[in-house]
């Protein structure tokens, strides 16, 4: 892997512009998710396996099928069947245990040394400060 150098002026500045018209988008970005779950919500009586058109004046909207999604219904039977099929270990290899509901909440902090590691490994935050006013657009 090369060395990685220090982010440039230029990358910089950027991001910065980046950062701003992200903030300034984030309304039209609110408004357009919220719309979409109204639309959504407005076909709930509509068959799921088929796909729907929506006509306005200016636009038509095509939505396809519902997408299919799975869910557990009986974690203890699943447990049991893959821990004969695949062990106790490779069950806990497939599993993801929530830290703050499962962990936090039901032990303390000194039972947790025996098996949580914390390091600052996660990304940063960022945050934008203008040197000096926008250009005017």
């Amino acid at each position: 892997m090369p060395p990685v150098s220090e982010p440039s002026s230029e990358d910089i500045d950027r991001y910065g512009d980046l950062d701003l018209q992200l903030a300034l988008f984030a309304p039209v970005r609110e408004e357009h998710e919220l719309l979409k779950a109204k639309l959504e919500a407005g076909l709930a009586g509509r068959p799921g396996d088929l796909p729907s058109v929506l006509d306005g004046r200016r636009y038509q909207l095509q939505l396809t099928a519902r997408r299919n999604e799975r869910t557990i219904t009986d974690k203890k039977s699943v447990f049991n069947l893959l821990k004969k099929r695949i062990g106790i270990d490779g069950f806990l290899a497939l599993i993801s245990i929530p830290l703050g509901e499962g962990v936090d909440r039901n032990t303390v902090k000194s039972e947790q040394a025996k098996f949580l590691k914390e390091e600052r490994s996660g990304s940063r935050s960022i945050k934008v400060v203008a040197k000096r006013p926008a250009p005017a657009a």
